[in-house]
């Protein structure tokens, strides 16, 4: 998934001649701690809520603090891993999206929240297990099959590579909240459950959803 699928369009931007006040209105309506600044479509970077409150008066326009503004952005082509990585790195809760030298727009937490879950299915109550393991020893059959004795199902699955020594983590995502049996079988055939989550439908807030997706990326 590509970062054009996850913009989203209706969020407001901000100018050199907005003021503390207008862009925490934005900001607010939102639920965003950042704001992308933008002049003739072209961007000039992002700004925090942080930032704008240290004004100490909202009256004031955004260009008495244009040494505050980042450029921090990606272009759209990048992958959606790739863009939680950066938004997490850089602790933003807007990330703006450069195409062809122009703002395109932005992606929100939310945006990535809801669209990563058509791949790990992060939105479907269930249980999470990250395997660790060398490369030359991952076998997918075979852990279909443990998963499968124990009456559970893989809703998703993907990897990362952890060091370069070769070796990876698995991260399942699994149609039933109770895992406990089938981490067992996982331990008594040897593989190193790094982690593991239970996830409810109905629990965790927006906030609480990235930090989680945060640990599934980097446990």
């Amino acid at each position: 998934m590509i970062a054009k699928k996850l913009i989203s369009k209706e969020i407001q931007t901000a100018t050199l001649e907005t003021t503390g006040g207008e862009a925490l209105s934005i900001m607010q309506e939102f639920r965003l701690s950042h704001i992308a600044v933008v002049e003739d479509n072209k961007l000039l970077g992002i700004i925090s809520e942080e930032d704008i409150w240290n004004m100490h008066d909202e009256g004031n326009k955004i260009k008495s603090i244009s040494e505050k503004i980042e450029m921090l952005c990606m272009p759209l082509v990048r992958d959606v891993f790739e863009i939680i990585k950066y938004m997490d790195e850089h602790k933003l809760t807007l990330l703006p999206i450069m195409g062809d030298g122009n703002y395109f727009g932005a992606i929100t937490q939310q945006s990535v929240i809801e669209g990563l879950a058509s791949i790990v299915a992060i939105q479907e109550s269930g249980g999470v297990i990250i395997l660790e393991m060398n490369k030359k020893d991952y076998s997918m059959s075979e852990i279909a099959q443990i998963v499968e004795s124990n009456n559970l199902k893989i809703l998703s699955a993907y990897i990362t590579d952890v060091d370069e020594k070769n070796n990876i983590k698995l991260t399942l995502k699994l149609n039933k909240i109770d895992i406990a049996a089938v981490i067992q079988t996982f331990e008594r055939y040897k593989y190193n459950v790094a982690a593991s989550y239970n996830y409810s439908e109905n629990t965790d807030n927006l906030s609480d959803r990235f930090d989680s997706l945060m640990r599934y990326l980097n446990p």
